[in-house]
This record gives C-alpha cells, structure tokens and sequence, in this order.
C-alpha cells in the first residue's frame, strides 16, 4: 500500500489531511472510504429532510499488515472527518496477514454482533405487516499484496455469521 502509483484523490477537503500522513496507494483507500461515508451521511440527511436521522450502521476499521491492528470499533456515530481522524495517521508498511486479518474481522463482528436487524417481518394487525430488511454484516477486503489464507479461516468467519442468525 506504500506504492505510489496511485494516491489520495486531489481536490476534495480531504485530500491534504491524507496526503500529509499517506500520499500512496493506502492515501487512495482512504480517499474512498471517506467518500463512501460521506455518501451515507448524505443519503441519511436526505431521508431526515432537516430532522437528524441515526445512522444505524456501525463502522470498524481493522488494518493489517504482518499484524492487525484495530482503528475503528463498532463506531455508530462518528461523522466522515472523525472517522477519518481514527485511521489517516496510520501508514503503509510490510508484511501481509491475510489469516490475522480474518480472525480480527470475525472477533469484531461477534463482539459488536445484533440480533435487532435481522428481524423480517413482524404482524402489526392481521390487515397490516411491518417489513424490515434483512441485513448481513458486510466485509469489504482490500489488499495490494498476495497471500494465502486457508479455507478453514474463511469458512469460520462465514460460519460465525451464520451461527448468529
């Protein structure tokens, strides 16, 4: 992630606290993940029309390298720049770990899990019926490097989500 063929991106109101700490490949990862939690806050205050909507996703941030280290927790209301704030001072370095960063993933999910959003449906009158979403905890994995991880590491992270309901 050191590389730096490719950097943050220019011209946002990010793109100078990043690049001052990653002006690399990790810096561009950054850039994006901010942007993404920009587009959520957007998209929550959209749906507010000027009331504060909760947001009710939890964010964590485990970054790896030959060891894993936890940035963010479970955060449900830190904003886009605080959340930057959790991981722009961490750097690009060696080593890769995919296995530690799979068993950090999984510890954090059943730490933090909630059975609340995995309701469906539920009878509010026998005329009406309350439908709420299904939603699975959402893994994104980003790595510039190659290494091998077992099947056994991957299936018990699945596992442990499904054991979970």
């Amino acid at each position: 992630m050191g590389s730096t063929d490719l950097r943050p991106l220019q011209n946002t109101p990010s793109t100078t606290k990043i690049s001052q700490h990653n002006n690399n490949r990790l810096g561009s990862v950054y850039s994006s993940l901010h942007g993404f939690w920009v587009s959520r806050q957007a998209t929550l205050n959209a749906v507010g029309q000027n009331v504060a909507v909760p947001r009710r996703d939890a964010y964590s941030v485990i970054l790896f390298q030959s060891s894993a280290t936890t940035c963010i927790s479970n955060d449900f209301t830190g904003s886009p720049d605080d959340l930057l704030g959790g991981i722009v001072s961490y750097r690009a370095g060696g080593g890769c770990n995919y296995t530690g960063a799979l068993i950090a993933a999984q510890s954090l999910m059943v730490q933090h899990w909630s059975d609340e959003r995995y309701a469906i449906a539920q009878a509010v009158s026998c005329s009406r019926l309350r439908l709420t979403f299904q939603r699975s905890p959402v893994l994104i994995f980003l790595s510039d490097g190659e290494c091998s991880v077992s099947d056994a590491t991957v299936r018990s992270v699945c596992r442990a989500a499904i054991d979970r309901g």
